[in-house]
């Protein structure tokens, strides 16, 4: 379905220059399938969409209104990605970019993408039938895919998170330090309050 009243999923790799054809591929062949929405791929260095709509890069203002008004945004594991989604309002979709198939130099998006889930901020997709479980899911209940009552910058988090990701990097993915996550999460709630 493409037109004004068709769900819009936009989907960044984020800058770096390791391919992610991976995801691309993915989101090309769920959206060759679905015409309940229209994807727009920035697909950055990795081999353009058949069938999805595609940029290698968009500048950044007009990134983030098309991440604003997306229905469903789908991320690479990069910290930038997730926090301008969040900013923008979304839960979003992470596909994390792994070391084993050269589409990073280690596992760190890995790691910090499963921390991220853990605390409810993202939904991670490590998997092609995981990404259509998550897409499914943001059309039927689009709820679980927002932030309640939108998004605004939180630009007092961003110590928290970069601590979160330092303690990510210093680890083989998934062993982040629980004393580390307490010291976020804490941080976080006070900011809240």
């Amino acid at each position: 379905m493409t037109g004004p009243t068709a769900a819009r999923v936009v989907a960044t790799l984020g800058t770096d220059h390791h391919l992610f054809d991976r995801l691309v591929g993915w989101l090309d062949a769920w959206a060759a399938e679905t015409d309940a929405a229209s994807v727009l791929v920035q697909y950055g260095h990795s081999a353009a969409p058949r069938v999805a709509e595609g940029v290698p890069m968009l500048p950044r203002e007009v990134l983030l209104t098309e991440i604003r008004d997306a229905r469903i945004v789908v991320t690479h594991g990069g910290t930038g990605s997730v926090m301008e989604a969040r900013a923008a309002g979304h839960v979003p979709i992470v596909v994390p970019r792994t070391e084993a198939l050269s589409e990073h130099v280690d596992d760190h998006q890995v790691g910090f993408a499963r921390r991220m889930a853990g605390l409810g901020w993202v939904h991670v997709a490590e998997t092609e039938s995981e990404l259509r479980e998550h897409l499914g899911r943001a059309l039927a209940d689009p709820s679980a895919y927002r932030l309640p009552g939108g998004g605004t910058p939180d630009i007092a988090a961003v110590p928290a998170v970069d601590a979160l990701m330092a303690d990510v990097l210093r680890r083989p993915p998934g062993t982040v330090s629980p004393r580390r996550v307490g010291q976020v999460l804490g941080y976080l709630r006070r900011r809240r309050s």
